[in-house]
This record gives structure tokens, sequence and C-alpha cells, in this order.
């Protein structure tokens, strides 16, 4: 990695993230990338792809979270995601409100109704 140029060690996050690389993650992070120049949020992307591991890492290194993130990880069915992404982040005047509604007027209780995730739904509730 000491070859690569700062923007090219970055350009290498996302697809790094979506692996769920967390070791490689913690590597490019320590060599100064700029999380903050990636399109869509290194945090959101850690949640959709199911990596606990490298969001707690990105978590470490102080990288933000989308507000849309909960709807995301409610079609999922993940309840340890969710679970950990409101604890972080939620109902506590932190960043995310189990209650937020989308563009669209949806919850995440709504987006994990119309996939069936019941268990999703009643932990919403319970955090709501």
């Amino acid at each position: 990695m000491s070859a690569c140029t700062k923007p090219q060690l970055t350009r290498l996050l996302k697809p790094v993230v979506e692996c769920g690389s967390a070791n490689v993650v913690v590597d490019l992070m320590r060599a100064d990338t700029d999380a903050t120049t990636t399109v869509e949020s290194l945090m959101s992307l850690a949640i959709r792809v199911g990596s606990i591991q490298a969001v707690k890492l990105l978590e470490a290194f102080s990288c933000n979270i989308d507000k849309s993130v909960l709807h995301e990880v409610a079609t999922m069915d993940r309840i340890d995601t969710m679970k950990f992404v409101l604890e972080r982040y939620g109902n506590d005047g932190k960043e995310l409100d189990v209650d937020a509604v989308d563009s669209e007027g949806r919850t995440a209780i709504h987006m994990a109704a119309r996939e069936g995730h019941v268990k999703v739904i009643k932990f919403c509730v319970s955090m709501g």
C-alpha cells in the first residue's frame, strides 16, 4: 500500500467495505484515506452488506451514518444489525430515530412489514 497515493487508497475503501474485509478496512483507514470523499456512506454500505465488524471499525474511525439506513436494515431482516445501529445511533437524541419517515412517508416498520419481517417489526415497536 505504500506505493499507492491517498486518492488511490480512498477509491479502494468502497469495494473493501462491500466485501466485508474488516482488516483491510483498518489498514486503509490507518493509511490516511479520506472516507468522506466516497459517494455513499461507508458506514451505511457496511451495514447493508451485513458486516458488523466493518461497522464497528468504521465507527472507531468516526465515519458518518446515513439517516436512511434503518429503512434499509428493516428490509434485510437482520435484528442483530438493527439492534447494533439503534444502540449506537438511536432514539436518545443521536442521529437515528426508529420512527423517522423516508421521502415517501414510510417508517422502518413499514419497510419491514412490506417484506414480512415480523421480528424486525416487533423490535422496532419495542424501541419506539
